[in-house]
């Protein structure tokens, strides 16, 4: 399956990497005909037990390919809880590092403090990844107009929320159609609210058979994503730049929640509850929370072993400007960058496929099963002791979307045969894309106001809807987070995506 990019692009990209490799008179160039042994490090479930078994079978079977003969690649897989931290001190004590893959790190500080190279002079060597991934893709690794990271390709798509019933529960919605048409892309808080009392809850709480209620999804606790200047305006139903204001929907919310949590609508022990209960797995819920990818109905009532019914919240598909899964760097302390370089490219092409799929699901047979043959020499895999995604009582499995191009990745049968062409033909394809894509903000002016802005929680129940005095109490929470600089931090984020608009 290839994403077919404009011919004319792709040759125009490759044409202007190779040039800026020539001008670059620095460039290291490494003699593969003798022995070479490179490191990369990624983030994911750690040294599994059979980890080193396949690292070698992976330098046997790279060893076979024209140009690798002598290179060794040392792997090293690190809890991602550790990560950061591990990284750091790795960086600190001047460890060699070839390969760097970014996820939980943040690209823009590595990269502006000098501790990742710039890979422009380096891109001639990913000829095939830029034929073979979006040209957009490519430029959400940029930072300051460098190549800062190669963004690792996968679902692109920002989460498609949406909200999910038990299947039974459809009896008591007079018009599905009609109630899902009411409910997506809505453009006003009140719309969306009485819809889903009048046609829903009420019926539900009426039958007596309201049970645990809404678990209601407490996931605005405060303004982790400040900084993100990626926003849906549900009034234009565009993608717009405009920062987060405390003064706009969020009140209007509020009062609906402590509506619905004094009728009985939201559980009462939303407070304690559990994610696991919050997500509503068969635990007496009546409605919660949940990403709609394709399939999402299938998909979901394997997951909560209950049918259900699901709707998305929006028509639409969304890409940010940020690449949610990390990329690939290399670190100013490799001793290989170039060659760095041409085993990034390799994980993310055609040519590599095979070896790609080695490290992320390790032998077949022994650690996952063929379920099918798909075309183009894709297979349909059931994992032998994971679902999906390999974790650190796994025998091995690594992340697909933190090895490289997930385009390439075998289909699990936690997924539909069909998701790739749904992701990558599709969703990816068809998307609205971020008008930010390359844009990274500058925060070292606001780096200790968004600190302590981050630092202040939303009050606990105030989105759940326990308070009875909800306005004083957000109103108490805006006052102290303008108090902390919430003005100020808009002001200065506002300024640069405007100028970097201008730019373009």
């Amino acid at each position: 399956m290839k994403k077919v990019l404009a011919l004319v692009l792709a040759v125009v990209m490759i044409l202007s990497f190779a040039a800026c490799g020539t001008q670059n008179a620095n460039i290291v160039k490494t003699d593969l005909s003798k022995p070479v042994t490179i490191k990369w490090v990624m983030p994911g479930p750690g040294m599994q037990t059979d980890a080193e078994k396949v690292f070698a079978k992976f330098n046997e079977e790279l060893h076979k390919v024209k140009g690798f003969e002598n290179l060794t690649v040392e792997i090293e897989v690190i809890p991602v809880s550790d990560y950061a931290q591990k990284i750091m001190l790795m960086q600190t004590s001047g460890e060699q590092i070839d390969i760097l893959q970014t996820y939980t790190l943040d690209h823009a500080t590595e990269y502006r403090n000098g501790t990742i190279i710039d890979l422009s002079d380096y891109m001639h060597l990913l000829k095939e990844t830029v034929k073979e991934v979006p040209e957009w893709v490519i430029e959400m690794g940029k930072v300051d107009g460098g190549q800062a990271i190669i963004p690792n390709y996968q679902k692109m798509v920002n989460a498609p929320w949406g909200f999910v019933i038990p299947k039974e529960n459809q009896k008591y919605i007079d018009d599905w159609d009609g109630f899902v048409e009411k409910l997506t892309d809505v453009t006003s808080d009140a719309q969306y609210y009485e819809t889903i009392e009048k046609e829903y809850l009420s019926k539900v709480k009426d039958a007596g058979e309201i049970d645990k209620g809404w678990s209601i999804n407490a996931y605005i606790k405060n303004y982790d994503d400040l900084y993100n200047p990626f926003r849906f305006d549900r009034e234009t139903k565009k993608v717009h730049h405009k920062n987060v204001n405390p003064d706009g929907t969020m009140p209007e919310m509020y009062k609906w929640h402590r509506k619905f949590f004094k009728a009985g609508y939201i559980r009462k022990d939303i407070l304690s509850a559990k994610q696991k209960d919050v997500e509503g797995k068969k635990d007496g819920s009546v409605m919660w929370k949940a990403q709609c990818w394709p399939g999402y109905e299938e998909n979901m009532s394997k997951n909560y072993d209950i049918d259900v019914a699901a709707f998305r919240g929006t028509s639409k598909d969304y890409i940010s400007f940020k690449p949610g899964a990390g990329g690939f760097a290399v670190p100013v302390n490799s001793e290989y960058p170039d060659v760095a370089m041409k085993i990034i490219n390799l994980m993310n092409c055609d040519e590599g496929i095979e070896l790609y799929n080695l490290l992320v699901y390790g032998f077949e047979g022994e650690h996952y099963k063929v379920e099918k043959e798909l075309d183009g020499n894709d297979k349909y895999i059931t994992p032998k002791d994971y679902p999906s995604e390999g974790n650190s009582s796994s025998s091995y499995g690594l992340w697909k979307w933190v090895v490289g191009n997930a385009e390439n990745a075998y289909v699990t049968s936690k997924e539909r045969e069909t998701y790739k062409k749904e992701i990558f033909e599709e969703q990816n394809i068809n998307a609205e894309r971020s008008e930010l894509i390359g844009f990274v903000p500058d925060i070292t002016s606001i780096e200790t106001k968004i600190g302590q802005i981050k630092a202040i929680k939303s009050d606990s129940g105030l989105f759940e809807g326990v308070h009875e005095n909800y306005e004083e109490v957000y109103k108490n929470y805006v006052q102290d987070l303008r108090y902390a600089g919430l003005d100020e931090v808009t002001a200065e984020l506002q300024s640069q995506v405007d100028a970097f608009l201008a730019s373009k």
